[in-house]
C-alpha cells in the first residue's frame, strides 16, 4: 500500500475546440504554469499560458499574439514568484523572431521583448541569472548561411543586458535549452552540423560565465541535446535524441560530463523499436534524473508520453507512459516537459488527443509518486538502457552580433479553458495499492510477457481484432504474433495496459 497522505495525484486536460498543448511546465509551491500554443481563440497559433493549483485546479490562462503564429517553447519561474516565458513571433518583428514575455503570478503582463534581424529567429530557452536579468538562448541566421545558436543577456526590465553571442560554423547550429549554474553562470545545450566527429546532428554543451564568455565548449557526436542541467556534484547531464545509437529509429539519450566538460561519464539510450524522443531533464531532491518526452515503442495509442526516472550514474529505476487508446484511431499523445514539485511530486505536461475532449490536441498535467506511482492512469513500461560511447570533442569559436530588440504592444488577454479530469485523482489521505507490473517485451514472431502474479491477458491488432486471449502465471510468458503493432490489456478489469510492436 502506498499512503499519499497529504499529497495529491491527478490528470488534467486545459482547452477548448481546436489544438492546444504545452510545451514546458513549470512547477513552485503555488502550483503549476503551463506553456505552449493553442488553435482556440485568435483565429492563428498563438501563445498559451494556464496558471493551476497544486491540485491542478485552473486559476487564471491567457494568450498573447497576432496575425501570425505565435508559440511559447520555454517558461520558468522567476525570484519574485512570477514567471519568463521565451519563444518566437510572427506577428512582432520582421518575419519571425524571438519573443520574451514577463508575466507576473497572477497572470498580468509586465513586458514583453522581440529580438530579431532580417531572417527568422527563434528563443527555445530561458534562464535566470543569480546575479539578476535572464539569458536567452535560441536560433538566428546571424549571417543568413545557416542558423548558428544564438544566446544574449536581458535586464530584469527587459531592457538590453550587454551583450548578444553566437555560436555556429558553415552549418546549422541551434541552443534548445539554457541552465544556470552554481557560480553564477549558465550552461547551454542544442545542436550542430558544423562541429563534432559524426556526419549530421551533434550535441552541443556550451558553459559560460555571468557575462556570457567561454569557459568550455563541448560536442557529443551522433546525439541532439534538447534539454541541460548542473548537477548537484557539479557535473551536467544533457538529454537528446538519437538516431546513431539505441534499439532502432530514434530513441532517448542522456549522458553526463564532468564539470570541465573533457569526459563523459555514462551515456544511454532509452527506448525501443519505434521513435523515442527526449525533451527534457530535471534533477529531483534525492539526486535521481526525471526524463521526459514522447514514445512510438510504448504505451496505448500512436504516441504516448514516457517519463522515465534514472539514478544519478544514469541507471534505470522506473518508466511510465500516459495515454488513451481506441481501436481503429489515432491516438497521439505527447509528452514534453517535467518538473518535481516542493513535496517531491513529478509534474509530467504535454498534449493529448486521446480523452475525446475536442476534436484536436488538449493540454495536458499529470502529476505521478516519486515511485512512479498513479495507479490506473500511467502504464509501467520497460524499456531497454543501452550503454554507449559517442566521441567528444572540444570547439571554440563563437562571437559577438548585433539584433534589433523592440518593445511592441502585443496583444495579451485572458481565456476560460475548459477543465477535465483525465484520470480518477488520487485525493488527500487516500490509499491505493498499486498493482504488481506486468512487463512485456518483444522479440522476433512474438511477445514474452512477464507476471507477478496469475492473472488474464488480452492482445489486440492495432484495428481492434482480438489476437490473442488467455491466462498469465508468475514468470513468463511467450505470446507468438505476427508482425504489427500490438495492444494489450492484463487484469479482471482491463486496467493494466500497453503497446508493443512485433517485428
Amino acid at each position: 500500500m502506498i499512503i499519499l497522505g497529504l499529497l495529491a495525484l491527478f490528470a488534467r486536460g486545459y482547452g477548448q475546440v481546436s489544438d492546444d498543448y504545452a510545451l514546458s511546465v513549470v512547477a513552485d509551491g503555488s502550483g503549476f504554469l503551463l506553456a505552449g500554443g493553442t488553435w482556440s481563440w485568435g483565429g492563428q497559433n498563438n501563445i498559451f499560458l494556464v496558471k493551476t493549483d497544486p491540485y491542478g485546479v485552473g486559476q487564471w490562462a491567457s494568450v498573447c499574439g497576432g496575425a501570425g503564429n505565435d508559440e511559447a517553447l520555454a517558461a520558468i519561474g522567476t525570484s519574485d514568484g512570477g514567471y519568463a516565458v521565451a519563444g518566437l513571433t510572427y506577428s512582432y518583428g520582421t518575419g519571425g523572431d524571438m519573443i520574451v514575455l514577463r508575466v507576473s503570478g497572477t497572470g498580468s503582463l509586465s513586458w514583453a521583448r522581440v529580438v530579431g534581424g532580417t531572417y527568422d529567429d527563434e528563443a527555445r530557452g530561458i534562464a535566470e541569472l543569480a546575479g539578476g536579468g535572464y539569458v536567452v538562448t535560441g536560433r538566428s541566421f546571424v549571417w543568413g548561411n545557416g542558423y548558428d545558436l544564438i544566446f544574449f543577456k536581458l535586464n530584469s526590465d527587459g531592457s538590453y543586458g550587454g551583450w548578444m553571442r553566437y555560436f555556429g560554423g558553415t552549418g546549422n547550429d541551434y541552443g534548445n535549452w539554457v541552465s544556470p549554474t552554481s557560480d553564477g553562470g549558465f550552461v547551454i545545450t542544442g545542436g550542430t552540423t558544423s562541429y563534432g566527429p559524426v556526419g549530421g546532428d551533434n550535441a552541443v554543451v556550451l558553459l559560460l560565465n555571468s557575462s556570457g564568455l567561454r569557459v568550455w565548449f563541448a560536442v557529443v557526436g551522433g546525439i541532439v541535446g534538447q534539454s541541460v542541467l548542473q548537477t548537484s556534484d557539479g557535473g551536467f547531464v544533457v538529454a537528446g535524441i538519437t538516431n546513431t545509437f539505441g534499439a532502432g529509429g530514434y530513441d532517448f539519450a542522456v549522458f553526463k560530463l564532468n564539470s570541465s566538460g573533457d569526459q563523459i561519464l555514462w551515456a544511454r539510450t532509452i527506448g525501443g523499436p519505434g521513435n523515442d524522443y527526449a525533451y527534457s531533464v530535471t534533477e529531483a531532491q534525492d539526486g535521481s534524473l526525471i526524463v521526459a518526452g514522447t514514445t512510438e515503442s510504448y504505451g496505448l495509442g500512436s504516441n504516448d508520453a514516457m517519463i522515465v526516472k534514472l539514478s544519478s550514474s544514469g541507471n534505470l529505476i522506473w518508466a511510465r507512459t500516459f495515454g488513451g487508446f481506441e481501436a481503429g484511431a489515432d491516438d497521439y499523445d505527447y509528452g514534453r516537459g517535467a518538473a518535481e514539485t516542493p513535496d517531491n511530486m513529478i509534474a509530467f505536461a504535454g498534449s493529448t488527443s486521446s480523452f475525446g475532449l475536442n476534436n484536436g490536441l488538449y493540454t495536458f498535467l499529470v502529476t505521478i509518486g516519486p515511485e512512479g506511482e498513479y495507479p490506473n492512469c500511467v502504464t509501467p513500461c520497460e524499456p531497454p538502457v543501452t550503454n554507449i560511447a559517442p566521441p567528444l570533442s572540444s570547439v571554440s569559436g563563437y562571437g559577438n552580433t548585433t539584433l534589433t530588440l523592440s518593445s511592441p504592444s502585443v496583444s495579451y488577454w485572458a481565456v476560460e479553458p475548459n477543465q477535465a479530469n483525465l484520470c480518477e485523482p488520487v485525493s488527500a489521505g487516500e490509499a491505493r495499492e498499486i498493482p504488481r507490473p506486468i512487463m512485456c517485451r518483444p522479440v522476433p514472431g512474438g511477445l514474452i510477457f512477464s507476471a507477478g502474479e496469475k492473472t488474464e491477458i488480452w492482445v489486440y491488432a492495432a484495428d481492434g481484432r482480438l489476437a490473442y486471449s488467455g491466462k498469465l502465471a508468475m514468470g513468463e510468458k511467450r505470446v507468438n504474433l505476427e508482425r504489427g503493432v500490438y495492444l494489450w490489456a492484463v487484469g479482471p478489469s482491463r486496467d493494466i495496459k500497453g503497446k508493443a510492436i512485433v517485428r
